[in-house]
């Protein structure tokens, strides 16, 4: 793997690949990096001295504590979602002989390339108020629509979009492991067992 990259020498012989490197780094501070340490200073300092009182003034605000409040529980929640929903699909790709295995690696996949208004339309096409699964199913067993437009129709869209991350993580995590130790684990839980009956 270390051959295929490239050292810095070889970046400095490549007049090209060096002015790249550097036109983007400059982007990258003068837009990303001097702009957020601009908010910063803006809003630590008050006429030249350091100060809280702009964070103090904003907390104090019951609304911007509520959608604050809902931010983090949302990421919360979606990461932890999407961590167990990419577990549990990398452990079965890598781990159990399932059938169809490439196809449920390719689906998984697809709301990494698809852009993320498609995973919204389509929520909102099969879970809105005229959605498909809401006409057919939750309208007609349980007399009531499912709220889309709310947290939880923003944490279904959301957990889709970002589990194959955690999945491609774990997919590699679990390509990395040595059959001779999880046959060696196996063994041991065997022996255990029998300890056990014997016992």
């Amino acid at each position: 793997m270390s051959q295929f990259v490239p050292s810095s020498k070889s970046i400095i012989r490549e007049p090209a690949v060096l002015s790249f490197i550097l036109i983007l780094s400059l982007f990258f501070v003068l837009f990303i990096i001097y702009p957020l340490i601009k908010v910063l200073h803006i809003s630590l300092f008050q006429n030249g001295n350091f100060s809280l009182q702009t964070y103090k003034e904003i907390l104090s605000h019951r609304y911007n504590i509520i959608p604050l409040f809902n931010s983090i529980t949302l990421g919360l929640s979606t990461a932890f979602l999407g961590t167990i929903i990419g577990y549990v699909m990398a452990y079965c790709i890598s781990m159990v002989n399932v059938p169809f295995r490439r196809f449920f690696y390719a689906v998984s996949t697809f709301p990494i390339v698809s852009p993320p208004f498609v995973i919204a339309l389509a929520a909102i096409m099969l879970f809105g108020n005229n959605g498909i699964i809401t006409t057919s199913f939750f309208q007609p067993v349980f007399g009531h629509t499912f709220d889309i437009y709310g947290f939880n129709g923003l944490l279904l869209v959301e957990t889709l979009s970002y589990f194959p991350t955690a999945f491609l993580i774990m997919v590699g995590v679990f390509a990395s492991f040595d059959p001779v130790l999880e046959e060696a684990a196996k063994n041991q839980v065997s022996l255990a067992e029998e300890n056990a009956k014997l016992q």
